[in-house]
């Protein structure tokens, strides 16, 4: 019998995409100090004394931020602290909005968003006092960075767009720059792909006209970014090793650790596995050197997806289970969905179909609730794939029809693509084999367009299984036989048991016994590898079959006893 358990195609991680930039490390949100001319009454001594004390202490800080270690932002905080308090002491509300916006800035640093709020609401009153307009927009600008982490879009916007005049009314580029990326990178996260290359090539020149490198760095990141949610793998790694150069150039360990992990998003989804750990493994001790635990929940749900793909599936969820702590941590809900979705596909693949759905029904109403229609639309089509393995294809059928449209209004073909191969799986079930190749044959086109090795993969064999089931075996071998090498190339070794399992399987059927046997016995290590009961149940028992059909009527017993 040919195998009933196929490779399902879908998205195991937002993180590959999601090998995120960070719009923390964004530039425009610290502000240096500067002299104002406000007219004001002499001062005394003591006055003079405790300005200069505070200045000095504003400076110590700067220069702590500067080295960006957690240990340094938590110096710096105390050197702005002891600033603030001087500083309202001489009564001077320009120096107080300017350190309590790097405050701010410092505990968003940290990944304390909500305390990061609480000091830019009380720099930006004063700012607008003493009419400090650029000052004003550095706080605009953080505070919308601050709403973006924590998944609130469209109030993110509302602050960028109300920075962006100011910059450009006191005539600051960088500024301007600054929040153009980062209006741009909120597009992107809310699947607007052509607006945000619109706004980050907007803010790409402005930053080389000023010799702004570590802004120009984080928006070549930004725009690679997008290349690579857009399914546009190599030219998204143009992107990236143009900014890897330049964030190593100014220092910037955050913002290499960022593009670092981002390079390896993109050799994960191309299949290069190894490579990806490499890049992932450079970035996760810069991220905890900076003291960016949000970064380091990235790396580690990337290191855990790569872990997944490779069957190392415990393995996966320490990684996984290590992440989610620190996303909750630092209020990133979006994070926090991701790794619920990714635990859950790994409980799936252990076949805890139930636990899977648990942890799907966590992800999706996160997702809803920071507008990540691309999230939202993975976890509809894995709770869809779930439904279809309980047997309940109508209601697999809603969810992946609701998927479906999402990940079109997004931009994601690769994703797309999986839930076409989904539907396919669907309707070839219901024995619809003929709607089943139309889907699959849709799916087939994407993947390859984007270069999407491990789907191609899937695909083709799934088509190679319509062919099979419609009995016309040599097309059936000529799409398995393509399916294969693709598995290995990606590593995925789960998909190469389903692939070999097939392929004997349909050497079974043409008689080619010995053949089928080969074949066979090479699937049965890799499903036990990869932890695949249920494949590896298929996979004896077909074995079993082959031996009873020999007339090995004992050793048959033997597999198929083994399969119950």
């Amino acid at each position: 019998m040919f195998c009933c358990s196929f490779s399902k195609f879908y998205r195991y991680s937002l993180a590959v995409l999601m090998g995120v930039v960070l719009l923390s490390d964004s530039v425009g949100a610290t502000l240096k100090g500067r002299e104002l001319q406000i007219a004001q009454l002499p001062e005394t001594n003591s006055q003079q004394a405790t300005r200069a004390a505070a200045q000095k202490a504003f400076n110590e800080g700067v220069t702590f931020f500067k080295e960006g270690s957690a240990e340094s932002l938590r110096q710096a905080r105390k050197k702005y602290e002891v600033a603030l308090q001087l500083w309202q002491k001489v009564g001077d509300k320009a120096k107080q909005a300017l350190t309590l916006n790097n405050i701010g800035v410092v505990y968003d640093a940290l990944g304390e968003k909500q305390k990061a709020l609480q000091y830019y609401n009380q720099a930006l009153p004063l700012f607008r006092a003493v009419g400090d307009r650029r000052g004003e927009a550095t706080t605009l600008n953080g505070i919308g960075l601050v709403y973006d982490t924590l998944g609130e879009k469209q109030k993110a916007l509302e602050y960028l767009n109300q920075a962006l005049p100011l910059y450009r009314a006191v005539g600051d580029r960088r500024g301007e720059a600054a929040t153009l990326n980062n209006i741009g990178l909120v597009y992107d996260t809310l699947g607007e792909k052509q607006k945000a290359l619109e706004y980050l090539n907007q803010a790409l020149p402005l930053f080389r006209a000023v010799g702004d490198r570590r802004g120009e760095a984080t928006t070549l990141n930004g725009i690679g970014l997008v290349y690579d949610t857009l399914g546009e793998k190599q030219k998204a790694l143009e992107f990236y090793n143009q900014a890897l150069p330049l964030r190593r150039a100014v220092g910037d360990r955050r913002g290499e650790a960022t593009t670092l992990n981002n390079i390896g998003a993109v050799y994960d989804a191309l299949g290069e596995k190894q490579k990806a750990l490499q890049f992932y493994n450079q970035a996760f001790p810069l991220f905890r050197a900076v003291g960016d635990r949000r970064g380091e929940a990235l790396t580690l749900n990337s290191i855990g997806h790569v872990y997944d793909t490779l069957g190392e599936k415990q393995k996966a969820l320490q990684y996984y289970n290590q992440a989610f702590p620190l996303f909750r941590a630092v209020g990133d809900r979006r994070g926090e969905a991701v790794t619920l979705n990714n635990i859950g596909v790994v409980y799936d693949a252990l076949g805890e179909k139930q636990k899977a759905l648990q942890y799907y029904n966590q992800a999706l109403p996160l997702y809803r609730a920071v507008g990540d229609r691309g999230g939202e639309a993975v976890t509809l089509n894995n709770i869809g794939h779930i439904y279809d393995a309980l047997g309940e294809k109508q209601k697999a059928l809603q969810y992946l029809n609701q998927a479906l449209p999402l990940r079109r209004a997004v931009g994601d073909r690769g994703g797309e693509a999986t839930t076409l191969n989904n539907i396919g799986t669907v309707y070839d079930a219901l024995g619809e084999k003929q709607k089943a190749l139309q889907y699959y044959n849709q799916a087939l086109l994407l993947v390859r367009a984007v270069g999407y090795r491990s789907g191609e993969a899937v695909t083709l064999n799934n088509i190679g299984h319509i062919y099979d089931a419609l009995g016309e075996k040599q097309k059936a071998l000529q799409y398995l036989n393509q399916a294969l090498p693709l598995r290995r190339a990606v590593g995925d070794r789960g998909g190469e048991a389903t692939t070999v399992n097939n392929i004997g399987t349909v050497y079974d059927a043409l008689g080619e016994k010995q053949k089928a046997l080969q074949y066979l016995n090479q699937a049965l290590p890799l499903r036990r590898a990869v932890g695949d009961r249920g494949g590896e149940a298929t996979t004896v028992n077909n074995i079993g079959t082959v031996y009873d059909a020999l007339g090995e009527k004992q050793k048959a017993l033997q597999y198929l006893n083994q399969a119950l």
